[in-house]
């Protein structure tokens, strides 16, 4: 790959080629990540995720991983459910593929195709979430998931939870602390 001041450029096969290789898919295949929660306004953002990476089919625990990395120099939070690892090759690959820093309307225009692309082939469900200060300054938030092809979703402000909570109460246990 030719160097360019201190960055790799790299092509999105080239990129997908790097994923597929047999020895990363064998490993991150087999696992998967599981729950984030956003909270966002126009003028923060707090992304909060586990960092249990358990193994499929079983959900065995397997390990800890990041599942939110910042991307400083564009003031962007990349995160990630699904498939262990694809977030931080997505960012890996935004990094060092040439593209330079941008804001977050400008990422949210080529990410999908290129997230398509990259994801092609694999099988298990991956979501990736980018957080971050758009052109206008104020905070904003897209998902795509490999569900919808990644189609861009914008994340409405407010708290956004995976998985979706709504479980029904267990009656059994104290619902406030003072029944504790």
């Amino acid at each position: 790959h030719p160097q360019e001041a201190g960055r790799v450029a790299c092509t999105h096969s080239q990129f997908r080629q790097w994923w597929r290789g047999d020895s990363l898919q064998a490993l991150l295949g087999r696992a998967a990540v599981s729950a984030i929660i956003i909270c966002i306004s126009p003028e923060y953002a707090l992304v909060a995720t586990d960092t249990l990476v358990v193994r499929l089919p079983d959900f065995r625990p397997d390990g800890f991983t990041e599942k939110a990395r910042l991307w400083a120099e564009a003031k962007i939070i990349v995160a990630g459910t699904g498939l262990a690892g694809f977030s931080d090759f997505w960012l890996d690959w935004l990094v060092n593929s040439g593209q330079g820093p941008m804001d977050i309307e400008a990422l949210d225009m080529f990410a999908p195709a290129a997230l398509l692309e990259m994801y092609r082939g694999s099988e298990q469900e991956t979501t990736v979430y980018h957080v971050g200060i758009g052109a206008d300054g104020l905070m904003k938030g897209y998902r795509y998931s490999s569900t919808e092809s990644f189609a861009s979703r914008p994340i409405p402000y407010g708290q956004a939870v995976k998985p979706s909570a709504g479980a029904e109460p267990n009656p059994s246990r104290p619902r406030d602390i003072k029944q504790i």
